[in-house]
């Protein structure tokens, strides 16, 4: 069973690997599987909103006042958090671990709201933190699957017949994490995937709401 100290010592190793030289040198490095054009813009893309969501909450910006933080949460919760716990870094997250940390990040945010310094630590921590859970969950999504038959099939039919652009000028969250969400959910009533024809933006759909003929829409099934 996950504890809470767990999840924050995951909540330490996520902003280790933010800040980690290491990291800034591995997400260069081609991800796993066969290499296109549209799985380089992919990666690219994900690359790029990663480091543009991190620059844009750069605060803290430096580890010591990340730590700061997250010890002031664990004292606040009553959570103790081992010191070897709180180093190391991560080479990638599960659903499992994103919905882990979703849900923490939740609770948290609900029951601690510092003021003043650590105020603003929270919120860029915080931020920081999604942006590199999403990270971690698009690109396991790609090089590993994302465990829904229907919905890997309409990826494989995307990044088949569609251009970089698509890729590039799109939301990648979109399909690679939210779709993936919904479609685990064992009462999941998602039949259909709605995609813009132009640039990857997605909404799952029930099978009563896969109407309607907008030609800047295709509808997917995947259900």
């Amino acid at each position: 069973m996950t504890t809470q100290s767990d999840t924050l010592s995951l909540f330490f190793r996520l902003i280790n690997t933010l800040h980690a030289p290491s990291f800034k040198q591995r997400i260069k490095r081609p991800w796993k599987g066969a290499q296109n054009a549209n799985r380089k813009a992919i990666q690219e893309k994900a690359t790029s909103d990663l480091c543009f969501l991190v620059r844009n909450f750069g605060t803290p910006d430096d580890l010591k006042a990340a730590h700061m933080y997250l010890k002031a949460l664990g004292e606040h919760l009553g959570v103790t958090v081992k010191a070897a716990a709180t180093k190391g870094l991560i080479k990638g997250m599960s659903l499992p671990d994103y919905q882990q940390v979703e849900h923490f990040l939740c609770h948290v945010s609900a029951v601690y709201r510092p003021v003043g310094e650590l105020g603003a630590f929270q919120f860029a921590c915080h931020e920081q933190i999604r942006a590199l859970m999403d990270y971690f969950l698009l690109k396991d999504s790609l090089e590993n699957g994302t465990g829904h038959e229907g919905l890997d099939k309409l990826i494989a039919k995307l990044i088949t017949n569609k251009s970089p652009v698509f890729f590039s000028s799109g939301y990648l969250t979109d399909i690679f994490v939210i779709d993936r969400i919904v479609l685990s959910k064992p009462d999941s009533a998602v039949r259909f995937i709605r995609c813009h024809k132009d640039y990857l933006s997605t909404q799952p759909l029930g099978e009563s709401e896969a109407r309607g003929n907008d030609p800047q829409f295709e509808i997917h099934q995947v259900a």
